[in-house]
């Protein structure tokens, strides 16, 4: 078990009201920080001709700035002026009687996170060096990852995915993945309470080696102890991984820190025992299963459709659990129930939180489609914590 206490690290008893759950994540100091930015940019655009007439922009004002972007997540519109236009089935209140269409379109034209003149010196380094990518979210990136850490405790079973922003803009830290519902945009490294589905941990991806962690035990070693600041986090979690974080490494001294593993991998990974030995054969049944032991890792092959392989430090090989399959016998198709290793069950439902994590991104997305990636970063950032 956790050796810390599972769950919101907050008086849960309290009376919260929606604002102040809020502010938990999105301090008054960053709410600040980008209206100071956001104004900052103004100024600049005014000075360059702005298009749409400004006022100075308060927190107060924000604030609604934001609460109708939440709400555009609620109530899905193609456009975002419908919410605005007065003829049913579009006239909702609430946008037209909080602000003005044409406010809200300004601040959305001059919001900026980060400092304007700091980002125009960041700028220039993209020749000289020293250049960050991830500079314009830094201010509210930055403490929005502390925050997710300072307010939950996970439960036991954790995991490690990745979760897309969606975007078309085109820039360096825009990758594609094609298995996942949303497959352009930028992609997230995430740390997640399965039971949940949480954010506890994440990252922006920009295609480049930008760990913390040194060592010459390959890049998704370093992205798997990254997400994984046991100082902060704590011991006695068990990690469910798929084959791209899986390595012996890891999980060897994942294990000697107190955080069991399991993760599906290959006969191919190295670490993985080069024998013959309780190998399966070419010609086996579904459900047939070998494993063999290497110190403290087990190892595991499974037949199903086609063979599973899996790495653990969590599991017995077998303990007479089952599942259903359909099963080719004698040329007739029987559904069965087939002997299935510990691990390949539970891997398949904890993983589970994850999806759950991208369900409620995809239910409560508030994005719609901007130029700028650090907008949209902004637009959808909250419903990390759904």
């Amino acid at each position: 078990m956790p050796a810390r206490t599972p769950g919101p690290t907050f008086d849960a008893m309290k009376s919260w009201s929606p604002l102040s759950l809020f502010q938990l994540f999105f301090s008054a100091l960053v709410i600040q920080k980008i209206v100071d930015n956001t104004n900052a940019n103004a100024a600049k655009r005014v000075k360059a001709g702005m298009a749409y007439k400004w006022q100075t922009l308060k927190t107060r004002d924000f604030y609604i700035f934001i609460s109708i972007i939440i709400f555009t997540g609620l109530v899905n519109l193609h456009h975002r002026s419908d919410y605005w236009r007065q003829q049913f089935p579009y006239n909702f209140s609430f946008p037209s009687k909080k602000m003005s269409r044409n406010r809200f379109k300004a601040i959305m034209w001059s919001l900026h996170l980060s400092d304007p003149d700091e980002d125009e010196e960041n700028e220039n380094k993209r020749i000289s060096g020293g250049h960050d990518m991830l500079f314009k979210i830094k201010p509210l990136y930055s403490e929005l990852v502390k925050a997710c850490k300072t307010n939950f405790q996970p439960s036991q079973n954790i995991s490690i995915d990745e979760q897309m922003v969606a975007s078309k803009t085109p820039v360096s830290v825009k990758p594609y993945l094609k298995g996942k519902s949303t497959k352009w945009g930028y992609k997230l490294f995430v740390l997640a309470d399965s039971s949940t589905g949480y954010t506890w941990n994440f990252f922006v991806d920009t295609g480049k080696k930008q760990s913390s962690t040194t060592t010459t035990n390959g890049l998704s070693y370093s992205y798997v102890m990254d997400l994984l600041p046991l100082q902060t986090l704590g011991t006695g979690y068990r990690l469910y991984i798929d084959n791209l974080y899986t390595s012996t490494t890891v999980f060897t001294d994942l294990y000697k820190k107190k955080i069991g593993c399991c993760g599906m991998t290959s006969t191919s990974c190295i670490g993985f025992p080069q024998t013959q030995i309780n190998d399966l054969a070419k010609k086996v049944e579904k459900g047939d299963i070998r494993w063999i032991r290497r110190d403290d890792l087990l190892f595991v092959n499974w037949m199903d459709i086609k063979k599973e392989t899996m790495c653990f430090t969590i599991h017995k090989a077998y303990s007479n659990q089952t599942i259903r399959r359909n099963v080719n016998e004698a040329g007739v198709w029987t559904n069965k129930l087939i002997p299935a290793p510990d691990s390949i069950l539970d891997h398949n439902k904890i993983v589970g939180g994850l999806d759950l994590s991208n369900k409620l991104l995809g239910f409560y997305a508030v994005g719609h489609k901007t130029k700028k990636w650090f907008k949209t970063f902004f637009s959808t950032s909250w419903t990390l914590l759904w």
